[in-house]
């Protein structure tokens, strides 16, 4: 059980640390990795006879990111906090505070890198992604 819960901590604190390093990179270095999956995703659309705008699928492609990675990351903290005995009770408000101070965090660290802004509707996309990843890590841990 203790390997399981620090296991648990781990894997939650190295994806927080990956939310912080995507957070910082500067435009261009975002605009690179966000554009290494927009060209698979496009090559992916092809293979099914389907021709999707780069520029319309790359904007799509990182606005997904801010979701998807703040939705990991709720599922990750929720999963650590519910397997500690001492936050079990309060793990679903918890998670939901720590990672909406991360969301915060995230556009304020954005804000101050070149080339990124800090933008209402990222936030948005962020905190669906917290509450979003909650219910999934509640919905993980019920029906084990």
């Amino acid at each position: 059980m203790a390997k399981r819960k620090l296991f648990r901590w781990i894997l939650a604190l190295c994806w927080l640390a990956l939310t912080v390093f995507l957070s910082q990179q500067s435009g261009s270095q975002s605009a690179a990795v966000s554009g290494w999956f927009t060209k698979a995703a496009t090559r992916l659309f092809g293979l099914f006879g389907i021709n999707a705008s780069y520029a319309a699928l790359h904007y799509i492609m990182r606005k997904l990111a801010h979701f998807c990675v703040h939705f990991i990351l709720a599922i990750l903290i929720y999963r650590a906090f519910i397997i500690t005995n001492e936050y079990q009770k309060n793990a679903i408000l918890l998670t939901l505070f720590t990672c909406m101070v991360v969301a915060f965090f995230d556009e304020g660290i954005q804000s101050v890198a070149p080339g990124r802004a800090m933008m209402v509707g990222d936030l948005i996309l962020n905190l669906f992604g917290v509450t979003s990843g909650t219910i999934a890590g509640i919905l993980t841990v019920k029906q084990k």
